[in-house]
């Protein structure tokens, strides 16, 4: 008989494995598992594994206050289903670093103080440190150093894919991006939604794994956040 984390996890449409991290939109999946099917076709290995990425909700059921409804219940349910003691999945969360994203985490953080920043939700940035079994203050810390170069830059998922597919992007859809914005060497691009489901179709079309190495490093990173092995997933 399913227990009630995988009864409502069914219910809502996800697969859910022992490491799961909630993110605001669909697209966001999209991009994170087209990743993983380049990285299987090259070298083999799936990324994911005993891992899934998962939507917060459809279309505008999604977004920042998505993850943290979803995740809220999501880490209750976790919490009730026990084996030997043990919760069997983990739930983290991942935020675009906009104003929404951050104003997301924080409210997180203020209404389950057992929510840590940096250890269960995470503001997406250019360069992602390591856990390394650190307590959250200490991630975020890394976080901040390694990202300093680009302190005030918004950074979402897309911002990941390769300079070189984006200008291709850019030139073959120039109003699929609103704003181009580049600080310290790193580049976010703002889309419009329709330029956003181009992009994940042009995603599917024409990239190759080094244009998604940045969600491969992400991948790792996240599954390091979920507490699961990284080292079987070189760069």
């Amino acid at each position: 008989m399913p227990g009630l984390l995988e009864t409502w996890t069914q219910q809502i449409g996800w697969r859910i494995r022992k490491g799961n991290v909630v993110v605001e939109g669909e697209n966001d999946v999209a991009l994170l598992e087209h990743t993983r099917s380049l990285y299987h076709a090259e070298r083999g290995i799936d990324i994911f594994e005993d891992f899934a990425v998962l939507a917060a909700g459809h279309g505008d059921d999604g977004g920042v206050d998505g993850v943290n409804r979803r995740l809220n219940a999501a880490r209750q349910l976790a919490e009730a289903d026990v084996t030997n003691g043990a919760p069997q999945a983990r739930f983290i969360g991942l935020f675009d670093n906009d104003q929404a994203g951050r104003r997301a985490l924080s409210r997180a953080c203020g209404f389950d103080r057992r929510i840590v920043r940096y250890q269960d939700v995470f503001l997406l940035h250019p360069g992602m440190p390591s856990a390394m079994g650190s307590p959250g203050p200490v991630v975020e810390k890394r976080a901040q150093e390694l990202n300093r170069h680009c302190k005030s830059l918004d950074w979402e998922i897309e911002d990941l894919l390769s300079p070189d597919l984006m200008r291709a992007f850019q030139a073959d859809y120039p109003d699929a991006i609103v704003r181009e914005t580049t600080v310290g060497g790193a580049t976010h691009r703002d889309l419009t939604r329709p330029g956003k489901a181009r992009l994940k179709q042009y995603v599917r079309k024409y990239a190759g794994l080094q244009d998604v190495m940045g969600l491969v490093r992400l991948t790792r990173a996240l599954r390091d956040y979920a507490r699961l092995r990284q080292d079987h997933i070189s760069l």
